[in-house]
Parts: C-alpha cells; structure tokens; sequence
C-alpha cells in the first residue's frame, strides 16, 4: 500500500523501489527468515551496488516510519498531523541559548560587510 504511494514523494523515477527490493528478494529469497547479521550482509552489497537508489529507499522508509500516528507520541509530538495547526514547542532558556550560539558568536561575521 505505502509502495503505490511513494511515487507522490520519490526523487527517483518510478519503479526504483520495487528493482531494489527485488535486488535484494534475489540476493536471498528468503530474506525475512535470516538473521539480523544475515540481513544486515545483504542490505550492505545492496547499498553498495546501488547507492543512490539505496537512499531514497532509506528515506521513503523513515517518511512512512515517522509519518504514522501511533510513532509520533512516542517521539513527544502529537498524533495529529503538523499542519495545520502545528506542535507546541517549549521556548529554550536563555541559558541554553547562550550555550548552543556561543560557538557561532565567538567565529564572528561569515559575510562580507556591503
């Protein structure tokens, strides 16, 4: 079901997903029964023969992954989609916002002044 959808989503052109999946069906027709070493192994020379594609495969995977309802409570959003009303984010302190902009303050100006 999710497959028929991805064509709205995929950087690749159609059918990219399903060749992949069906590199690695050859590569081990019995890939669900093996173990996660086993399936790691061949996931691994999948990737490397085809890397490109292998990515847009990672990344439909994690867009369905974390688009599902029932994961997006467990991240500590909410289950409803973000738009359009959005999440509620706590504001930082300023105290941690010292801390995580002093390395940026402290290289000074990345730009040419006009």
């Amino acid at each position: 079901m999710y497959l028929s959808a991805t064509a709205l989503f995929s950087l690749t052109p159609p059918g990219t997903v399903e060749r992949l999946l069906e590199a690695v069906s050859a590569r081990s027709p019995g890939f669900s029964e093996l173990s996660s070493d086993e399936r790691a192994a061949v996931l691994k020379a999948v990737e490397m023969e085809q890397p490109r594609d292998f990515a847009e495969l990672v990344r439909l995977t994690y867009m369905a992954y974390y688009s599902r309802p029932e994961i997006r409570p467990l991240l500590g959003v909410g289950a409803h989609p973000v738009h359009p009303h959005g999440y509620v984010v706590e504001h930082e302190s300023d105290t941690l916002m010292d801390e995580l902009t002093a390395p940026v303050r402290a290289r000074g100006a990345a730009y040419r002044q006009a």
